[in-house]
This record gives structure tokens, C-alpha cells and sequence, in this order.
């Protein structure tokens, strides 16, 4: 399914200063999230056919910057995702983008750490029997090893 992500102005609900807050609108598999991008403007300053600020607005170039940062940003993503070959939501990008530490791990990876912390910790012959499971889950079939999941390091 193709993913679309734009800028928009939330026009839902104003707030206090009466502008409207600035959005990323992902959509994928007609499911849709917004994150906030941390900029309101008034409705009359914003240009909705061509989803960007007026030419007359003062700070147009700051607003501009910030959009064109935030959209790579959710696009870079996506091309991460799709090059690792990993399934997502709109839901499950905004996550990965809002918490950048997460690394992307598999199967072979986790258990090695895990080997490895063990053996500092100097329980050696736990770490060898988790050694052996490993051992015997890939000369079972290795290739359903290669599965990608997120570990949040802290």
C-alpha cells in the first residue's frame, strides 16, 4: 500500500492565540495519524490548495523550513522501513520517529547480546546453553532468524 504524508492545517480545533496548528498527516492503508510539527498559523496567512503558507506571511522561509525538514524526516523513514523489508502503520511510524533510540534488531542480534551479557556477568554455562539454542533454531531453518523487531535502548 502507498503511504502519503503531508503538512496540513489542522483546522479542527484553533487554539488559545485563535491559529491553527500545523500537522503531518500520514496515511496508509486508509488509516491516518497526525503529529503536531510544533507551528500554528492563522487560517488567512495559509494557502490550502497548495498546503503551505501564503507569500505574503513574514516568516514564510522558517515555516517552509521546518515543513520540508519534518516531511524528509517521516520519509526518510519510510524508505529505512521499506528497505529492511519491515511492515508499519501510520501509528508505528510516528512512534519510530518519536523515539529515535530504538535500534532495529533480529533475532541472531538479540541473542548474541544476550549471549554476551551473560558471559559478563560470568554465568558461563548458561550463556552456553542459550548458545546451543541459537545453534539449534539455525540449523533448523536460519532464514526465519532474520525477523526485525524494535528494542528501545535506554
Amino acid at each position: 500500500m502507498s503511504t502519503t504524508i503531508d503538512v496540513i492545517c489542522y483546522k479542527v480545533r484553533p487554539l488559545k492565540n485563535n491559529e491553527y496548528p500545523l500537522m503531518i498527516r500520514i496515511s496508509k492503508d486508509r488509516k491516518r495519524k497526525y503529529k503536531s510539527i510544533g507551528l500554528s498559523i492563522k487560517e488567512e496567512d495559509w494557502d490550502f490548495s497548495k498546503s503551505q503558507p501564503k507569500p505574503n506571511v513574514h516568516n514564510r522561509e522558517l515555516i517552509l523550513k521546518v515543513m520540508d525538514d519534518k516531511l524528509a524526516e517521516y520519509r526518510d523513514t519510510v524508505l529505512e522501513y521499506r528497505a529492511e523489508g519491515r511492515d508499519f502503520t501510520a501509528s508505528s511510524l510516528v512512534e519510530g520517529i518519536k523515539n529515535p533510540q530504538a535500534k532495529v534488531k533480529t533475532v541472531v542480534t538479540v541473542f548474541n547480546d544476550y549471549i554476551d551479557n551473560l558471559k559478563a556477568q560470568s554465568r558461563l554455562s548458561y550463556a552456553k546453553s542459550v548458545y546451543e539454542v541459537l545453534n539449534s533454531l539455525q540449523q533448523y531453518d536460519s532464514r526465519k532468524l532474520d525477523i526485525f523487531f524494535l528494542k528501545a535502548t535506554a
